[in-house]
């Protein structure tokens, strides 16, 4: 899903108050230096017919067995589908109707011999225009959204489908429609699509600038942060030591940051006036973090995985995450302060609220700018 930021700025007031924020919130990121680049796995783009160096997360389950089944339940591993199969049916059955009065057009869904349908009926003439959407973007913990492909080239769906209100709504940054647009969706240019695919996959195939899906590898599998698998798995069978593989359990937190921040939104990926326009940053965890007086006096130990198991599902445990705070929170001296408020409390609640963001209002983030 595409994020889309909408903001009007209605005087000398708002323009002098953006300005000066955009400047604080820089100075802020300037705390930050980037990790060098060759402790990062290589960006996973192959020519199509060059995939061989890739093996797929089931090679890597004969000899780490209990990592990779807790993998295969996580997010991370069911970011990216093909639809076929009928297992996305379920919210096309829906008799629910969006209506777009500036393009004048009927939006509804359906399933046809056991595939999914997009329907889009023109109000003027009574023309329909039927899509059988590619594939499904998100894990469905808020919802999916759809693409369709067209001639080579890929279109986001115009509506997605959330899980918390059971509904469907505007696909995050086509909210707004202008007369003569594409009603079916947004079409993507060869970098975005390949920029969309990375993030939910393993390994993208390319030809030319041309994403190549049926020879990629879908889902966030092993290889997405540890590098291609080739090289190692072929020297362990072998009885051979290898060192070929990227591990990040002993990398700086910089380093961490700047690979989870590669989709997770890190301050270098992201236009630092969109980072200004979006308070507390909730879509964006890894720009967030870094602002947070925590991350810049950790001395390098607090990093996404302090918190949170790549591995895993993504826990809704708060005791956990507090368990973390306290940890380092101990007020032992000034540099680790508890809580003035509730040293025993919900640090989470508090220093890092949930937050509305541009979806449905049930949708929110946890902000990782812990304050």
């Amino acid at each position: 899903m595409r994020r889309h930021v909408s903001w009007i700025l209605g005087g000398a007031f708002l323009v002098i108050a953006f300005v000066v924020g955009l400047a604080w919130r820089n100075s802020r990121m300037s705390h930050v230096s980037p990790a060098p680049a060759a402790v990062l796995p290589p960006t996973p783009l192959v020519e199509a017919g060059a995939e061989h160096n890739f093996v797929g997360s089931e090679a890597c389950a004969s000899c780490h067995a209990e990592i990779t089944e807790e993998h295969a339940g996580s997010l991370h591993a069911n970011s990216l589908h093909d639809v076929k199969g009928g297992r996305f049916n379920a919210p096309f059955k829906t008799a629910q109707v969006l209506a777009d009065p500036t393009l004048g057009v009927l939006y509804s869904y359906g399933v046809e011999n056991g595939k999914p349908v997009l329907y889009h009926y023109r109000d003027g003439d009574g023309a329909k225009i039927k899509v059988e959407p590619k594939y499904v973007v998100g894990s469905g913990q808020l919802g999916y959204t759809f693409l369709i492909e067209q001639d080579g080239q890929f279109l986001e769906s115009r509506t997605s489908y959330y899980r918390a209100p059971n509904k469907w709504t505007w696909t995050p940054g086509q909210q707004r429609s202008a007369p003569g647009q594409n009603p079916v969706g947004d079409l993507m240019d060869p970098e975005r699509a390949k920029q969309c695919f990375l993030c939910h996959s393993t390994m993208v195939a390319m030809q030319g600038d041309r994403v190549v899906p049926e020879k990629s590898i879908f889902q966030v599998g092993c290889e997405r942060c540890h590098g291609p698998g080739r090289e190692h798995v072929d020297a362990r069978r072998a009885g051979l030591p290898d060192k070929s593989l990227f591990s990040h359990r002993q990398a700086a937190a910089d380093t961490v940051v700047r690979l989870c921040g590669e989709c997770h939104r890190s301050p270098r990926s992201e236009d630092e006036a969109d980072l200004a326009r979006d308070p507390d940053l909730p879509r964006f965890a890894a720009s967030a973090l870094t602002l947070s007086k925590c991350y810049q006096n950790s001395a390098g130990r607090l990093s996404c995985v302090t918190c949170h198991n790549p591995h895993q599902r993504v826990s809704k445990n708060t005791s956990s995450y507090i368990r973390v705070c306290q940890s380092c929170h101990t007020g032992s001296s000034a540099a680790n302060p508890t809580c003035p408020i509730d040293p025993t409390g919900n640090c989470v609640s508090c220093h890092m609220p949930s937050r509305a963001v541009n979806l449905p209002s049930t949708v929110k983030f946890h902000s990782h700018w812990i304050k």
